[in-house]
């Protein structure tokens, strides 16, 4: 009797542990339990999941192009955005920013799909030419308009390669600003001249820059105002340093009489006298070498051209790895600003774009501070970072929705003035805009971030 017992315990230990392995195997497969397709009712495998979002706030979810593709031609009129998943990264994105390659690879045996997606053309092209496969249309279109009377308002921002613009990226990608009504189109521009042109021309309404050069632009014939921070530095994350790869200086003060290289923009100059001034130390007590990008400040600073050099992160993190030190930084001095910038003109014409906007911005930040690593992907993409930093380098943080404040302006307005920039002081009022930012507390993640 004893032994019958035995066996029987035994027998169910065995069931029960089938059952827990069966379930992880089915995890690790990628098939989650209760994830069906709308249109087959087959399992849905995370990689070549489809994704479109409707007019009603809700979801249909797809095992493959081919089923979405079926359900999308009979429903156009309820869907406002289809999302896909980058083959590489396993990230979810718009589909209308999408590669389709179709080769003899299947994805989706049940529905003998053979359709991939990637949201990199050189991945794309590395998966056709190994499996011999070919580029083939977007299934969805590649701007997707929904055919119903649903408006989506134009915004255009110039931004450049840099880790302040991590948020709009996902906010097109993902994509939240399409949740919000809004057609955003971001562009990046090589140079800070570029980006500022565009704005003056009218080619984009907005753009991400500095602090001074933000100021200087609202005194254009057009006018321009801040709207909100992007980034901000604090004490345990400085912007902006004055570094030395020199072992002799160990002090800024050391520095007097020697080159300092700095690059051509304003906020630069404005920052590093800043720094300098800090230690006592004049402008006129050092020679200035101006560069016209940071990668060329590096070089200069490490073929010791320089004694020293102000850098902007992530090249603080980078000199630090090659081994130079920092003399001086902006983490207790609030110098380290970026903002976005409106034209007043779009502002008075599309108020509540920019609400909306702000508020797509905001669940982009929201997302990011949430789940940092699940976009590290899309910074080492995107933001600018030297290759040799950029598997270990941190993700950024994101402050939530604010403007520069006053103490913070008048400062910059004040240099400004004093080294002739502008002729006169401008009010804190004409400079900033604090109508247009949300509510933190009434901000959630996006539907296509959850």
């Amino acid at each position: 009797m004893k032994k019958s017992w035995f066996t029987y315990f035994i027998f169910i230990g065995l069931v029960v542990l089938i059952a827990i392995v069966g379930g992880l195997w089915g995890k690790k497969k990628g098939t989650q339990v209760g994830e069906r397709c709308e249109l087959d009712k087959n399992p849905i495998r995370p990689l070549y999941e489809v994704k479109a979002f409707l007019t009603d706030q809700s979801f249909k979810k797809f095992c493959s192009i081919i089923c979405a593709q079926i359900w999308h031609r009979e429903n156009k009129e309820k869907i406002i955005y289809v999302t896909v998943v980058d083959e590489k990264t396993g990230q979810s994105f718009d589909s209308s920013l999408a590669l389709f390659v179709e080769s003899e690879v299947t994805t989706v045996p049940e529905v003998k799909s053979r359709i991939h997606t990637f949201v990199k053309k050189e991945d794309a092209l590395a998966h056709a030419q190994r499996f011999k496969g070919k580029l083939i249309e977007n299934p969805f279109g590649t701007q997707y308009i929904p055919f119903i009377g649903i408006s989506f308002e134009k915004v255009n921002v110039g931004i450049l390669p840099i880790l302040d613009a991590l948020p709009f990226h996902l906010a097109t990608s993902k994509p939240i600003f399409k949740e919000n009504r809004l057609d955003v189109q971001v562009l990046s521009f090589l140079s800070e001249k570029e980006r500022d042109e565009a704005l003056v021309s009218g080619s984009v309404d907005a753009i991400v820059t500095d602090l001074p050069s933000g100021i200087l632009l609202n005194q254009r014939k057009r006018g321009f105002s801040i709207v909100r921070t992007v980034m901000r530095t604090n004490p345990r994350r400085p912007m902006y340093a004055l570094m030395t790869s020199s072992k002799d200086i160990m002090n800024l003060i050391q520095v007097k009489g020697k080159s300092i290289a700095i690059t051509k923009d304003l906020n630069s100059r404005f920052i590093a006298e800043k720094l300098l001034d800090g230690e006592g130390l004049r402008p006129e007590e050092l020679g200035w070498i101006i560069k016209g990008d940071m990668e060329s400040v590096f070089k200069s600073l490490f073929k010791e051209e320089v004694k020293v050099a102000l850098f902007r992160e992530p090249f603080v993190t980078y000199s630090m790895k090659r081994g130079a030190k920092i003399l001086s930084d902006d983490a207790m001095k609030a110098l380290g600003i970026s903002v976005i910038l409106f034209s007043n003109e779009f502002m008075n014409r599309h108020p509540e774009s920019i609400k909306k906007f702000l508020f797509g911005y905001e669940q982009a930040v929201l997302a990011i501070n949430y789940q940092p690593d699940q976009y590290r992907a899309l910074l080492v993409d995107k933001g600018g970072l030297p290759k040799e930093i950029r598997s270990r380098y941190p993700m950024p943080i994101f402050e939530g929705a604010n403007a520069p404040d006053e103490f913070e302006v008048t400062p910059v307005v004040e240099w400004l003035v004093k080294n002739k920039h502008i002729s006169k002081p401008i009010p804190y009022q004409e400079l900033v805009k604090l109508d247009f930012l949300p509510n933190p507390e009434n901000v959630g993640l996006a539907f296509c971030c959850r």
